[in-house]
């Protein structure tokens, strides 16, 4: 295993621990878990969209954003806006498609929760959770990784864009369930 993912996620792993235990409460087999989980997502993803710049092959952050508004007009559920967002500041691209690449695989096992919902307006809503399915991304940024060194300074940075990107997460979630 590549140095600096097995650093990501010794150094990221309380962040990761933290959004997983939150996030884990929603069922997405019901329309109200459901909808709080895609709004969340939404929140987080349009946000950290406008820090990401560069590595245009290892981002799908519009297709995502359209996924997401598309399932929660599905959902009859407006778009959710920020009551207070995150700052604004400069992050390290790979931090940030670390944890955005890597939703995708704890994605797959709410997937499975999901796909168990007999509610047709919840089975309405199946892009965001079915594109999840798909690791291409991640796959993509496991090799970029393997083919490229990083200073002990640029290290620092993608960890601590990396746990940036776990709080907006959280940070989206607190402002959902308000």
């Amino acid at each position: 295993m590549n140095a600096l993912r097995v650093t990501l996620r010794d150094r990221t792993s309380e962040a990761h621990s933290k959004l997983d235990k939150a996030l884990i409460v929603y069922d997405l087999s019901q329309l109200s878990g459901l909808t709080s989980y895609l709004k969340i997502h939404y929140l987080a993803r349009q946000h950290l969209t406008k820090l990401l710049s560069g590595l245009d092959e290892l981002r799908d952050e519009a297709e995502r954003l359209e996924d997401l508004s598309k399932d929660l007009s599905a959902l009859g559920a407006p778009l959710p806006n920020w009551s207070q967002p995150p700052d604004m500041s400069p992050q390290h691209p790979l931090g940030l498609i670390y944890v955005m690449a890597g939703s995708s695989l704890g994605s797959k096992l709410l997937y499975k929760q999901w796909d168990t919902s007999h509610d047709p307006l919840v089975k309405r809503a199946d892009r965001f959770v079915t594109h999840a399915k798909n690791n291409d991304i991640w796959t993509r940024f496991l090799a970029y990784l393997d083919s490229h060194e990083f200073s002990s300074e640029e290290t620092e940075h993608i960890i601590a864009s990396a746990n940036y990107c776990f709080s907006v997460f959280e940070a989206a979630h607190k402002d959902v369930k308000a």
